[in-house]
């Protein structure tokens, strides 16, 4: 039986289809060969001078990375406290516009999934999709019901498993709010909310197929405590990297990833971006070879939604 949620985000896609077209990545998106993607999460002002910092992030983007050709945003764009819609994502929406990059990508985080009907009428996304672009694929998967874990319906699961299955042969990437379990991102039994429920279904599946880089946010913690990156040889190399965070909790600096495909090319690089001192973070880029070839043409990537 499907989700009655997902049912009403598909609702939305009947009224309003072309907001699901996805927006084109433009001709910066592949220039010279390389392809760039951002990747960030956890935004989710509670007051005004959060949403100056996030717009802050927007203009070191905007400045010093105008060739980048999509964004991906894993969850928790909005506080959402007790799910009420406080103009957040109508803010968020205008504000993203002076980054400059045309093509966005986002799923629901908990925060978000408090209140999924506002997260599908703003952003115009169902729970789950997937993006394509010359032989990569992208896997997106939100939290479907607020709480502090990720919850992820068997619906989605057996969608995200077909996936993975058909495209062996491409470049595959995951992106989900919180990480797995065993996915070696913080010490997860400490801090068991802070992974998907039933996390193993998905290990079970990464030790038989391979998927390339799974991305996610939730977890909060700055680059410098550890934590944030983990291969893991046993799940076929999979390389775990957690993107966030932009909000600057307890004064810390916002923070995102930046990742650079070169066109035929079987290595991935990810960087991290101190938004505050506009720099990448010594020490802390990420080399991935992947299992063929990076191909592109030049098109814009395609967005593709759950068969009925």
């Amino acid at each position: 039986m499907r989700s009655p949620v997902l049912f009403a985000v598909l609702a939305a896609f009947i009224l309003d289809p072309a907001g699901f077209t996805g927006s084109r990545a433009g001709e910066n998106g592949g220039h010279n060969g390389r392809f760039v993607i951002w990747a960030h999460s956890d935004i989710q002002p509670r007051k005004e001078s959060e949403r100056k910092d996030y717009e802050a992030v927007i203009s070191d983007v905007a400045v010093n990375f105008s060739g980048t050709g999509i964004t991906i945003v894993a969850g928790d764009i909005v506080q959402n406290k007790k799910g009420k819609d406080d103009g957040a994502y109508e803010w968020f929406l205008e504000a993203r516009k002076a980054a400059g990059i045309s093509c966005w990508y986002e799923i629901a985080g908990n925060h978000d999934a408090r209140n999924i009907p506002a997260f599908s009428l703003y952003l115009k996304k169902p729970i789950y999709y997937s993006v394509t672009f010359g032989n990569v694929t992208m896997l997106f998967i939100s939290d479907e019901d607020g709480r502090l874990h990720t919850k992820i319906s068997d619906a989605t699961f057996r969608w995200w498993e077909k996936k993975v299955i058909e495209n062996q042969d491409r470049i595959i990437i995951t992106v989900s709010h919180a990480p797995p379990a065993q996915s070696g991102l913080v010490p997860i039994p400490t801090f068991g909310t802070m992974s998907i429920s039933d996390s193993r279904r998905f290990i079970n599946v990464l030790q038989k197929y391979r998927v390339d880089l799974w991305l996610c946010g939730h977890l909060h913690i700055p680059s410098s405590w550890g934590f944030n990156e983990n291969r893991v040889k046993y799940m076929n190399n999979v390389q775990f990297v957690n993107v966030s965070r932009i909000r600057r909790d307890r004064g810390l600096h916002s923070e995102s990833r930046f990742i650079y495909l070169e066109k035929n090319s079987n290595v991935m690089i990810v960087r991290t971006r101190d938004h505050n001192l506009k720099v990448f973070v010594p020490g802390r880029e990420i080399k991935l070879e992947l299992k063929s070839p990076f191909i592109y043409d030049g098109s814009a990537p395609e967005i593709h939604l759950p068969e009925k």
